[in-house]
């Protein structure tokens, strides 16, 4: 599963509260569309609707700011109604969507949502620290395999040098110690040769 369509599954995961009368879930909205209306409906103080008008979005395909933004507005919906579990959610999504994910100056100092985006970005710089020293430690331990693997290479290179080189002096052994008998042989044949002329 790609890091979007993660993003996209947890956005509908978020969405929790049910629509206020009236509001209408549209699905698959351009995301554009459902920042706009979403926020409007935010600085309307319908709260649930906007989070329904936001989560409808398609995230897919977007631009990470873009996705950032639409998660930001889901999450001061959620802490402005009282739920800070799906507020730091949200920005948790917002920063695994958008790394350099911020609020704005007149965003930061907000009372019921900055501390809850501060838990989530410190949550988030903690989770990417732990992938990087994962990472790291996954790159030093392949490393160690590698060079003991090439230890054990060159091990075996080494044997099977010191193999054929017995081999060799077998094989140059065995060749002279027939060519020896040969030699024996020969040196009977021509002792007997002698003996049998001189009987004569």
């Amino acid at each position: 599963m790609t890091r979007r369509n993660a993003i996209v599954l947890c956005v509908v995961l978020l969405v929790s509260a049910r629509p206020a009368p009236g509001a209408q879930l549209e699905t698959g909205v351009d995301l554009g569309t459902a920042i706009k209306a979403g926020v409007q409906r935010f600085d309307q103080g319908d709260f649930d609707a906007a989070i329904v008008m936001l989560s409808s979005a398609k995230l897919a395909g977007e631009p990470d700011y873009k996705q950032a933004e639409a998660l930001k507005y889901i999450a001061f919906s959620y802490c402005v109604t009282g739920r800070p579990d799906q507020c730091r959610h949200a920005f948790e999504m917002a920063f695994q969507a958008d790394p350099h994910f911020a609020l704005a100056p007149g965003e930061a100092g907000h009372p019921m949502w900055a501390p809850v985006f501060h838990q989530a970005r410190r949550a988030d710089q903690d989770a990417r620290t732990q992938a990087r020293q994962a990472e790291e430690s996954a790159r030093l331990a392949l490393d160690e395999e590698t060079a003991r693997q090439h230890q054990r290479d060159d091990a075996i290179r080494v044997q099977q040098a010191e193999d054929r080189r017995r081999v060799r002096l077998a094989e140059e052994s065995a060749r002279a110690e027939a060519s020896s008998a040969e030699k024996r042989v020969h040196q009977t044949e021509q002792i007997r040769s002698m003996e049998l002329w001189q009987t004569r």
